[in-house]
């Protein structure tokens, strides 16, 4: 039998909310690679605040 494979986010605390954000994170890099901005923009809060990079201005707010 074959071993079941472990997700790549360790589930603590609170699982409900640990799965609910593995399973937004998981629609949100499939939206990227399929470079669809909709799908993109339905995964992130109003307020959400992306860091793009170590040297990349910060993109602040779901329209941005």
């Amino acid at each position: 039998m074959a071993k079941a494979r472990q997700p790549d986010i360790q589930l603590i605390g609170d699982k409900g909310a640990a799965r609910a954000i593995a399973s937004v994170r998981a629609a949100f890099n499939t939206a990227l690679e399929t470079r669809s901005l909709r799908a993109i923009a339905e995964c992130l809060s109003e307020g959400a605040t992306l860091v793009p990079g170590d040297d990349a201005r910060l993109i602040a707010g779901r329209d941005a």
